[in-house]
């Protein structure tokens, strides 16, 4: 999958791009090691919901991270307690993650230190803000395979393969959505990945040159 004026603003440019196509993913270290194509630990795979902000952006993006290729104008910025083995980097086709019936955008690569930070799109109400509930929303690591080629009728179907997955419960969600203070009024997509450049760095430092990567594209 692929993850991730003069010489210094060409760099620029090509680290948005690569942040936009793909997001930006761990370190040049992928393996080969075989894993379990549903993993059936925690939620299978995610563990906790730690972190829920939700977010809209005044400039809608493009959700690369799935076939229709839908514009986002709101969703929820999450910090999820994952499986490290299920999210380290390799080569071949990696579990796609699900947050209820949308594929979830991976900022970070979140192996060493078991968290990882996801953008989610949601329906945006008339005030701009996410219509999505989280709570008892299931959120679970699928099959291998590429998210962006997954569409509607592919999430329905990785879905019926967990029929008696259950969602966090209201009151967890609750205290993800403290720890996450207020929601975020972002610009564009690049003020986004600044907010979650922060809470890498709080939740996942060994991401460090995500952190800098992330911040490079403002």
């Amino acid at each position: 999958m692929k993850h991730w004026r003069g010489a210094a603003l060409l760099g620029a440019c090509l680290m948005v791009g690569a942040v936009a196509v793909g997001g930006l993913r761990g370190p040049e270290d992928p393996t080969d090691a075989p894993i379990a194509a549903t993993p059936d630990q925690g939620q299978r795979g995610v563990w906790d919901l730690l972190v829920a902000i939700p977010f809209r952006v005044d400039q809608p993006f493009t959700h690369w991270w799935r076939a229709e290729r839908p514009k986002v104008r709101a969703g929820h910025l999450l910090v999820l307690a994952v499986d490290p083995m299920v999210v380290r980097p390799r080569q071949a086709a990696e579990p796609i993650l699900f947050v209820g019936d949308q594929t979830a955008e991976r900022v970070n690569a979140g192996f060493e230190d078991g968290a990882l930070i996801v953008v989610v799109p949601a329906p945006a109400g008339e005030d701009g803000w996410p219509m999505q509930e989280l709570a008892g929303l299931p959120m679970w690591f699928g099959e291998p395979g590429l998210p962006e080629q997954v569409d509607a009728a592919g999430i329905l179907e990785a879905r019926g393969l967990v029929p008696d997955l259950i969602g966090f419960s209201a009151a967890r969600v609750q205290q993800a959505l403290t720890a996450g203070g207020a929601g975020l009024r972002c610009q564009d997509q690049a003020q986004l990945y600044l907010h979650a450049a922060d809470w890498i760095e709080r939740y996942a430092p060994a991401d460090q040159h995500i952190i800098e990567r992330l911040r490079l594209t403002r």
